[in-house]
């Protein structure tokens, strides 16, 4: 039987909605990148092969859940650092037969979108702490091809940022706060459209890496039907009911400015 609950997505994929629809099934506890969440510097080094800080957190990450979990009979977090760093140690502390991942996709284009609506790119500082960057150790996705010497390209752009192009420069020189050149939003466009396709093939070496691991992915847009919540049950064979406040909890919005100061949480 399934205990425990984690996501794979690349964030703006409605994980936020979806651990507040589980709020409303008893016998679930839900959480949405509860405390450590395992960005930042711990997840920014995994991905760049130094494993260490999120090694050391792990317990810290475990402790957590044991505790978020106390009188659960299951587990839900909706967390898109799971496959950025500390859900390739999660079998070495739970069984892989009591842990199931729920795959949350949404239409490219779509994601790319809302990343940028929010500033929240792997150039800008919004995003880099939440995003896979072309700093990456390897890489499965292939890098465009238009955008070689990824990884001086990045450096090179990200230090325009926070030089030439800082809100205060812009408006030192009568352009808009957030004015960028159009060949860096070209770039971070390019670079959101290689991160959702290294997100998910990442999610793929997962599975093949734990087998024992069930499985299972949805469409954002599946998000709201009852009958998909319903499959999850069914599928992962939870022992868990469906509370009648679900059904005043589906169609409402929620997280439309998680990098909100007041929200920005760092762990």
């Amino acid at each position: 039987m399934i205990k425990y609950i984690f996501t794979i997505s690349t964030g703006r994929t409605g994980t936020h909605y979806l651990s507040k629809l589980f709020q409303h099934i008893e016998g679930v506890k839900s959480y949405h990148e509860p405390i450590p969440i395992m960005h930042a510097k711990a997840m920014r080094q995994f991905l760049k092969g130094n494993t260490r800080l999120m090694e050391k957190k792990m317990p810290e990450k475990i402790d957590a859940i044991k505790k978020l979990s106390e009188g659960a009979k299951v587990y839900f977090e909706s967390n898109h650092m799971f496959i950025k760093g500390f859900g390739w140690y999660i079998p070495d502390y739970i069984n892989p037969d009591e842990i199931g991942v729920l795959v949350i996709t949404r239409k490219k284009e779509e994601i790319v979108a809302s990343h940028i609506k929010l500033d929240a790119t792997p150039l800008h500082y919004k995003g880099w702490d939440w995003t896979i960057t072309p700093l990456v150790d390897y890489n499965l996705a292939d890098f465009p091809k238009e955008f070689k010497f990824q990884k001086a390209r990045y450096y090179f752009y990200f230090l325009q940022l926070k030089t030439m192009y800082r809100p205060w420069v812009n408006k030192l020189f009568g352009r808009k706060e957030d004015f960028k050149p159009e060949y860096i939003k070209k770039y971070e466009k390019a670079m959101l459209d290689w991160y959702i396709d290294e997100t998910f093939k990442r999610g793929e070496q997962y599975f093949k890496t734990y087998p024992d691991i069930k499985h299972l992915e949805f469409d954002i847009t599946e998000l709201n039907d009852p009958k998909t919540i319903e499959k999850i049950i069914k599928e992962f064979d939870l022992n868990v009911t469906i509370k009648p406040s679900f059904y005043e909890a589906l169609n409402k919005r929620t997280n439309l400015d998680p990098y909100a100061k007041n929200k920005l949480k760092i762990a």
